[in-house]
């Protein structure tokens, strides 16, 4: 019966103290993980999220699975499949199955959250093939491992990783060494020959194949006129000038991983398209990359808000958007101190904080509401949109509504804490215990008097239960409404 609001209120006092381990960068949270800290391995060759969210990583220590919180890893000593703990990469197939193979080529299609072995591999054969993009479905990937080339021969590649684009349902690319050849159901259609170009790096956005070549220009393929065209950046990524063209020839992208990304210095950017292919614009994402090292894959969650970004050398990095602001009062002929206790919300987009400053998202100012003093710890708006405030044993109350200022006096020479609104009342918890208001008066209810400083109140509330749930540096304890007498919890 008392769990709910026992951890209910725990959690209110904890949560106040909470002080995350990690950095702050722009508008990003930046939480660092490396084989200190769950990886098995710092190298991470490729990332994927799949459909039920899970992040999964290939590194030189195993397969990884990632849920936010911990992390999984899939090695030769717990999944007897795995040939050697060396992956080497984890995609989308065309088809919709998230696919993992080592270094030995064995290969795992991801059900449930797990790696189920579809194809055994061979540790005594060197690996031949990588890929980038995608491939049309498993069936298709382990014939590549088996040099069984559809529409294509082992001459013709462009070396490895083979690029992939996937077109449409049935339809995709191959990217070779000179031309890009149209595939249907693994039947070839046609191809482009870029030989004239002097093709430097291929990426993939919304469906269009594009190239940058090494005469700073980028083109892509109009698959449906069958022809090669000319595409151009239409903004420019800063307010300072730099040859952002030269960056393009270490795109980041992946079919499994919607986006294309490079990095200029310690920058990640971000290129798209709008309704036209042959204008491209870029955005910058992020300017706190780590240094020092080689990213190998990116991806951009908008639905966490998150950018994920794995590296060759210094594992994973997670950029989580900021939810809060942080307003400073700037003017320090005014007051130097920017630390603030107690608030509350005086209008919509409005907070109003003691030593008389309010805050909006456009910055600080004095308040105009006429308080001589407002407490550090209560600054309070009940439903009839009247603010509360303490000042040693007297309790201000303002009326937005009528703008008048009134106050009560405590008899018993409290000095308050906190308080909540209680139905039409006040609970207001005290130096000398749990009191009430009620039409403008104050009445102390339950008599609390203990000289350790850590009995403060720091929080109380109205419990499901009916009694009054009260935490202070020493626990948990609850008045009981039946008998008014004071019950610690003990854990």
């Amino acid at each position: 019966m008392i769990k709910s609001p026992f951890f209910w209120l725990l959690f209110a006092l904890l949560l106040s103290r909470i002080n995350a381990n990690c950095q702050v960068a722009d508008d990003f949270t930046i939480k660092h993980y490396t084989s200190k800290n769950g990886l098995p391995q710092n190298s991470i060759r490729t990332l994927l999220m799949d459909d039920d969210r899970f992040l999964w990583m290939t590194t030189e220590g195993g397969l990884v699975r990632f849920d936010g919180q911990a992390f999984k890893v899939y090695n030769h000593l717990n999944t007897p499949a795995i040939k050697n703990d060396r992956f080497i990469s984890v995609l989308k197939t065309m088809n919709g199955d998230f696919v993992a193979f080592d270094q030995a080529q064995s290969t795992f299609k991801i059900t449930n959250g797990k790696p189920v072995s579809v194809h055994p591999g061979n540790r005594k054969t060197p690996p031949e093939i990588n890929f980038d993009g995608s491939v049309p479905d498993i069936s298709y990937l382990i014939n590549c491992f088996d040099k069984n080339y559809s529409g294509f021969n082992a001459a013709e590649r462009r070396g490895n990783p083979l690029t992939i684009f996937p077109i449409s349902d049935n339809r995709f690319a191959v990217l070779l060494k000179n031309s890009l050849r149209i595939f249907n159901n693994e039947k070839s259609e046609y191809e482009l020959s870029f030989s004239d170009y002097n093709a430097a790096s291929f990426f993939q956005i919304s469906g269009i194949i594009y190239f940058y070549d090494s005469s700073n220009q980028i083109y892509y393929f109009d698959l449906v006129n069958k022809s090669i065209k000319l595409a151009r950046l239409v903004n420019s990524p800063t307010s300072k000038e730099i040859n952002i063209l030269k960056y393009l020839g270490k795109t980041i992208w992946s079919y499994s991983n919607p986006g294309v990304f490079f990095r200029e210095n310690s920058n990640l950017f971000q290129i798209y398209s709008k309704d036209n292919a042959s204008e491209l614009y870029i955005k910058l994402l992020n300017t706190k990359l780590p240094e020092n090292c080689i990213i190998s894959s990116v991806i951009l969650d908008p639905k966490s808000e998150s950018i994920f970004i794995g590296t060759f050398t210094k594992g994973l990095y997670v950029f989580r958007k900021n939810k809060f602001k942080t307003l400073v009062y700037a003017n320090s002929t005014v007051d130097i101190n920017n630390s603030y206790y107690g608030q509350c919300e005086t209008e919509s987009g409005v907070v109003l904080t003691h030593i008389k400053k309010e805050f909006s998202i456009d910055g600080g100012k004095i308040s105009s509401i006429p308080f001589r003093q407002i407490s550090n710890k209560i600054v309070y708006k009940d439903k009839n949109n009247i603010i509360w405030t303490t000042r040693l044993d007297s309790i201000f109350y303002y009326n937005r509504t009528t703008k008048t200022l009134n106050f009560i006096c405590a008899k018993d020479r409290s000095e308050f804490y906190c308080v909540v609104e209680d139905g039409d009342s006040l609970i207001i918890a005290g130096s000398k215990g749990i009191g009430s208001i009620s039409n403008y008066t104050y009445k102390l209810n339950t008599k609390i008097i203990n000289s350790d400083p850590d009995s403060k109140i720091e929080s109380i509330i109205r419990g499901p239960d009916e009694n009054i749930w009260m935490a202070s540096c020493l626990g948990v304890s609850i008045i009981e409404k039946k008998t008014g007498e004071v019950q610690p919890l003990l854990s």
